[in-house]
């Protein structure tokens, strides 16, 4: 089994967490979970499952909303990621509606 880093853009989009962790699950074991959000009202609405996942949640840092914010956060996170030798990261799943992460993959 592979291990994965399931990382969440919740600018954009309100998932159900279970959902994702039984697609994700059919190809290996989550070793790491991280949320991103440019605004602290996520943690209303996934708090405690959050923390029962044990999901590390993200709010970008700024006092403003700057665009590309939390795409940039989730690019140096997958670097961080996939050069942690403990995790040994096989696998990277983005959820988001937008293709910024593209150019991941290039």
């Amino acid at each position: 089994m592979k291990n994965i880093a399931l990382l969440l853009d919740l600018d954009n989009i309100k998932p159900n967490l279970n959902e994702l962790e039984e697609i994700c699950q059919r190809y290996g074991n989550i070793v790491a979970r991280r949320a991103f959000s440019n605004t602290s009202t996520v943690l209303t609405a996934y708090g405690s499952r959050f923390r029962e996942l044990n999901y590390r949640f993200e709010i970008t840092p700024a006092l403003d909303i700057v665009s590309q914010e939390v795409d940039n956060l989730i690019f140096k996170t997958t670097e961080e990621l996939l050069q942690n030798p403990s995790l040994n990261i096989q696998l990277i799943a983005i959820v988001s509606n937008d293709n910024d992460y593209a150019k991941l993959f290039t």
